[in-house]
């Protein structure tokens, strides 16, 4: 990238951005001092999204070490698993762990949006009890967890632009159809399908803002830019209140 005084108080920059993925780059011109306040505001809040998810994985953790119920072990792998995909989506996996090995970016998303799929569909399964409520859906979200199973080792052989849409695809069909089976199972009178569907429908709203940004349809705001965080956690709070209730 490079910058050029053309006028007085007329600046023309420059850029050229090359990748095999999607990438938003939102450019904004700031003063140092509010550029400052901002980055500050961001780390604030992702400190806090990070600390709290920590928290709730090491206490639901040490809670399956202590009553060995297997439905607090499935939620602790579905937080762990999301907070490595979201490392490795926000760059901070890149900054903080492997950025003397930037190979590592050409695996890491896929890789972890793999094991975040394994782990979400098995507690999704649990946590609405497929197999006792419809074995047809359980069967479903079982191939669900083959195919992406079948996918993480294509991960190290097939190129990244044709990998990640496949993988993506089958993700998005996966959370889609999980919103679609809480609220067939609400509609039976199953109570914690209730919980589960207003749960996944706010995380899967921010999602949407998010994806919306990205394209460029909708302002960057706070619900735009951190509202799938919020959903995370609202999520992640109402299944760890049925997460030992799996069997």
């Amino acid at each position: 990238m490079s910058l050029s005084n053309t006028d007085k108080g007329h600046y023309r920059v420059v850029g050229r951005v090359q990748t095999e993925g999607t990438l938003m780059l939102p450019i904004r011109w700031h003063t140092e001092k509010y550029y400052a306040e901002d980055l500050a505001f961001t780390q604030m809040i992702y400190g806090i999204y990070y600390g709290v998810l920590m928290v709730m994985a090491l206490y639901h953790l040490f809670i399956y070490f202590v009553i060995r119920e297997r439905g607090y072990l499935f939620y602790v792998l579905s937080v762990s698993a999301f907070l490595l995909l979201q490392l490795t989506f926000d760059g901070r996996g890149f900054a903080w762990f492997w950025s003397e090995y930037p190979i590592v970016n050409k695996f890491a998303f896929p890789l972890a949006y793999g094991i975040y799929l394994l782990s979400i569909f098995t507690l999704m399964a649990e946590f609405l009890k497929l197999k006792d409520n419809n074995k047809y859906l359980h069967r479903y979200f079982v191939t669900l967890r083959l195919v992406v199973a079948s996918l993480i080792p294509l991960i190290f052989i097939l190129p990244y632009n044709m990998i990640v849409p496949v993988v993506v695809l089958v993700g998005v069909s996966g959370l889609i159809s999980g919103l679609m089976t809480s609220a067939y199972l609400w509609s039976q009178g199953f109570t914690a399908a209730r919980y589960f569907t207003c749960a996944w429908a706010m995380f899967l709203g921010g999602i949407i803002l998010l994806n919306f940004r990205g394209l460029g349809f909708g302002e960057t705001n706070i619900l735009s830019q951190y509202g799938y965080l919020f959903g995370s956690i609202f999520r992640s709070v109402i299944f760890s209140l049925f997460a030992g209730r799996s069997n």
